[in-house]
């Protein structure tokens, strides 16, 4: 069942469950993408899913150069992305938008050297719920790096400031690159199933 996460004037934030094999045969009037993987097949139907519930009419994407999904025959922005269980979308008329969903697991203590720097590290080392913590600044680079024109390392380049966790809310970011220097506000929800954070510009 879709549900909104998050909507206003500048976009919508919307999660479904990933169609369960048997589900997708239903599916109807979605081309499906020539692979293998019942899996990826699955979590195409349902992105296209929570597109047809979002924006009212049967669309199809496709991908940029840099790996964006850009609809067919519509102008809206959207970014998408997928966790074992659920697909995320947001949507926007206008805005640049990046989004990442992640459940939770604790394999992430053991690679978060690859992706967290020591300004981050300090923060973490302070707090409880340091899994929890580590999924947010992890989906927060994802969004950003959906978001940006340009290539993103996550240690080197965006840097997640201070805050306080809670269950839903926002914190700041900034990223650093050598022809640009941007500040982002970026919005979660924490459940005890995912993460979710998303951005938009």
């Amino acid at each position: 069942m879709l549900e909104i996460i998050h909507n206003d004037i500048y976009c919508t934030v919307a999660i479904h469950p990933i169609l369960l094999e048997e589900q997708c045969h239903t599916q109807k009037n979605t081309p499906v993408i020539n692979v293998k993987s019942i899996k990826r097949k699955c979590e195409w139907l349902t992105t296209h899913k929570v597109l047809h519930e979002l924006l009212l009419e049967q669309v199809t994407y496709k991908y940029d150069s840099l790996g964006k999904p850009i609809l067919n025959n519509r102008n809206e922005r959207v970014s998408i992305s997928h966790s074992r269980n659920y697909s995320a979308v947001i949507v926007s008329n206008e805005k640049r938008v990046g989004i990442d969903i992640e459940e939770l697991n604790p394999r992430i203590l053991k690679i978060s050297k690859k992706f967290i720097n020591l300004s981050e590290q300090i923060f973490i080392d302070n707090q409880n719920l340091k899994t929890e913590l580590l999924y947010l600044i992890w989906c927060a680079k994802e969004a950003l790096y959906k978001l940006s024109e340009t290539y993103l390392d996550f240690k080197e380049h965006i840097f997640i400031e201070d805050f306080i966790l809670s269950n839903s809310g926002s914190f700041n970011a900034k990223t650093f690159h050598p022809e640009n220097t941007q500040q982002y506000t970026l919005s979660y929800r924490l459940t005890e199933k995912f993460v979710l954070v998303w951005v938009v510009e």
